[in-house]
């Protein structure tokens, strides 16, 4: 299912219920997990807000925010009417009743900018989930959202054909000599020219005395 929805990310702008249990995205205090599809990083996760424009007490939610497993915005979720068979009516509460309001939404801003080549799912997906923090379609056919980078993953190699004194066990010990790999996401907003500068708590490296960079 990963597989398949990373694949039509590439086309699509992919939105899904966040689910109704009223827990967090990961043990933080109570015990929570992920509901998936929505809380891949690729797919616009909806929650449930109130009337008030509060999150439903139903709805599942956040925990630690812009972590890559998170849900992203709220739309409205309870006493929604809907058809029924028999050509009725009713008013229901879900998740599921809010996310179609995010893809209506979404097939709006794809309206709107229709090139993908030039914008992106992220691009559209940017435009619905940081405009605000409940679905608002005027503001995200209007608003342009900012650059939002943030450090993703990091790896730490202490491999022993880098160094004599190493012991490959991915901590750094003293003395080792070491490679880092940094992975940095950028939530929403087109960003260019990005520069990432590495230091040490020092206020400058070529002043720490327990830390040299061979590489700047």
């Amino acid at each position: 299912e990963e597989d398949a929805l990373a694949l039509a990310y590439s086309q699509a702008v992919l939105v899904a219920a966040a689910g109704n249990d009223g827990i967090p995205n990961q043990p933080c205090p109570i015990v929570g997990r992920a509901m998936y599809p929505a809380a891949h990083p690729w797919v616009v996760g909806v929650m449930a807000s109130d009337k008030a424009s509060k999150r439903a007490g139903f709805s599942n939610s956040d925990c630690i925010p812009s972590n890559g497993i998170e849900y992203e915005l709220m739309a409205p979720g309870t006493q929604i009417w809907s058809t029924l068979p028999g050509n009725t009516y009713s008013a229901w509460s879900g998740t599921s009743m809010a996310a179609p309001v995010i893809a209506g939404t979404a097939a709006l801003a794809r309206t709107k900018w229709p090139d993908k080549n030039v914008y992106s799912s992220r691009f559209i997906m940017g435009q619905i989930a940081t405009t605000s923090s409940v679905a608002n379609a005027y503001l995200s056919l209007t608003t342009v959202p900012e650059p939002e980078l943030s450090i993703e993953e990091y790896w730490l190699f202490d491999d022993i054909s880098q160094a004599t004194v190493n012991d490959d066990d991915g901590i750094i010990d003293s003395g080792e000599r070491l490679e880092l790999a940094i992975s940095l996401r950028n939530r929403w907003g087109k960003a260019e020219n990005v520069v990432a500068t590495l230091s040490t708590p020092s206020s400058s490296a070529s002043s720490d005395p327990y830390v040299t960079f061979e590489t700047d």
